[in-house]
């Protein structure tokens, strides 16, 4: 099994996207003095555990706008790029007032569209399930 860093996962998919990235790409050092020791350590855990998991957590509220999309195609390429990586779909749906089953089928059909297919989450099931955040208010 083949571990990656943060520091080698910010060099594989820094180049492929030609843009800079969101804070979570850092080094380890960065990391560590940015997000504090806990954010790190739990960073690195799923870093080398196995393979990269990068999660996507839309909250159907709406349509899915140019900012989640561009978040998804980050993670997915992050994942893609990884050995063993994986792209984890997971529905923000805890604001029930706000929350539709339209917006959520809408928000999984713009992901298809855009082809970014994910190994995990709904329609497509996982072992790290649930992938819906109200079925898990008992683990918090």
């Amino acid at each position: 099994m083949k571990t990656i860093s943060m520091m080698t996962l910010l060099k594989i998919v820094a180049p492929t996207t030609g843009v800079r990235l969101p804070m979570r790409f850092l080094a380890p050092r960065q990391l560590s003095t940015k997000m504090g020791p806990t954010s790190f350590d739990a960073a690195k855990r799923l870093v080398c555990t196995g393979g990269v998991r990068m999660r996507f957590a839309p909250s159907p509220t709406g349509s899915l706008h140019v900012g989640g999309a561009r978040t998804a195609l980050y993670n997915w390429l992050a994942a893609r790029q990884s050995l063993g990586g994986k792209f984890v779909l997971r529905i923000e749906d805890t604001d029930q007032a706000r929350s539709t089953q339209e917006s959520e089928e809408s928000m999984l059909a713009d992901l298809e569209w855009l082809g970014l297919n994910w190994d995990e989450g709904p329609r497509v099931g996982g072992p790290c399930g649930s992938y819906r955040q109200s079925e898990r208010t008992k683990i918090y």
